[in-house]
């Protein structure tokens, strides 16, 4: 880790030469060297010409934590059925193979030990099993929080695209034309942006637009005044449920808990693989089978992880039923 940022300079590369080869460094070492500074030096000339087979690529994305994020973006993009099969058969095969070893080293629990280790074990898997439904539930209640944001943006974007159908001639054509496009560029454009995980400046644009117009909007009556006193609410109702979207669909569960997740399953399962039994088979294919549970519980937890990311994240249907709707009504003749 970096020990503290400094502003970007030039760097005048020292090469020494030894049996290893060439080193290169900047010349003022490598401390306080923020990260543009360092991937500037990584891509110079001087210290190995083109990224393609320099190792100065695995430090160029530490420097930039955003390629880093980039290598997971395989798994929001592997099919549900395919990663089903890879969690559970591989926590299967991998609890077998503890079980083999266990056996091969000759690590397995004597008989009359099995009762006073099975308490122990139940123990630690109560506490696990419950950590992990605890962390399981709050990925649901995460991903039905996404769908209820998405279906109050919806519901908002058709009360608004009503009540601006009260306002003066002029603003009215401008007004509803901005909001089509807003939603017409969240549909077709920042979805996918967001499914991999970044958020589109444009139809950011759009409803910041949206909001100036409605703000400077002078009324030349009572009628006008409440007209936009109300179209401003709802605007700050499609705000509210969009700013949840992006920022609840776009939160997982966390390096730290996954961290907790897996060293939990490698104890618990781990445990048991030192339990005696009468039959080695009979013992593999039990642990085959807790350890297809954890894989099916890991397989749920992807899947509701971070609901707008991946091929399988949240469609926009409830948006786009709402651009029908509003399509239906621009087609209906004006009193």
């Amino acid at each position: 880790m970096l020990a503290r940022v400094a502003p970007a300079r030039r760097f005048h590369v020292h090469r020494s030469t030894s049996a290893a080869g060439a080193v290169c460094r900047p010349s003022g070492g490598w401390s306080s060297i923020d990260g543009a500074s360092l991937r500037t030096f990584l891509r110079s000339r001087s210290c190995g010409g083109t990224r393609s087979g320099n190792p100065a690529v695995a430090l160029d994305a530490i420097a930039n934590p955003e390629e880093v994020f980039r290598m997971w973006n395989w798994i929001h993009e592997t099919p549900l059925a395919l990663l089903a099969m890879a969690t559970v058969l591989g926590s299967a095969a991998l609890c077998v193979a503890g079980v083999w070893l266990v056996d091969r080293c000759g690590w397995r629990l004597k008989p009359e030990d099995n009762e006073s280790a099975g308490f122990r074990h139940a123990f630690a898997g109560v506490v696990y099993a419950v950590a992990l439904a605890l962390i399981v539930v709050a990925a649901h209640e995460r991903h039905g929080s996404v769908e209820q944001s998405i279906l109050a943006e919806a519901n908002a974007v058709g009360d608004l695209y009503r009540t601006l159908d009260a306002m003066p001639h002029g603003a009215r054509e401008r007004l509803q034309q901005l909001l089509v496009e807003y939603v017409n560029s969240e549909v077709s454009v920042e979805w996918d942006i967001v499914r991999r995980g970044g958020t589109s400046e444009h139809t950011w644009g759009l409803v910041d637009d949206l909001m100036r117009q409605l703000q400077r909007f002078e009324p030349a009556n009572h009628h006008d005044e409440l007209v936009q006193d109300r179209a401003l609410k709802q605007a700050e109702r499609l705000l509210d449920a969009r700013r949840t979207r992006l920022f609840t669909g776009q939160r997982g569960v966390g390096e730290v808990a996954w961290a907790a997740i897996i060293a939990g399953a490698v104890i618990t399962l781990g445990f048991a693989c030192f339990f005696h039994g009468p039959s080695l088979r009979a013992h593999m294919l039990m642990m085959a089978m807790a350890g297809a549970m954890f894989g099916l519980m890991v397989f749920l937890l992807i899947a509701l992880d971070q609901p707008l990311r991946g091929r399988y994240g949240i469609d926009p249907t409830d948006l786009e039923n709402q651009l029908i709707l509003i399509k239906r009504m621009q087609t209906e003749q004006r009193p």
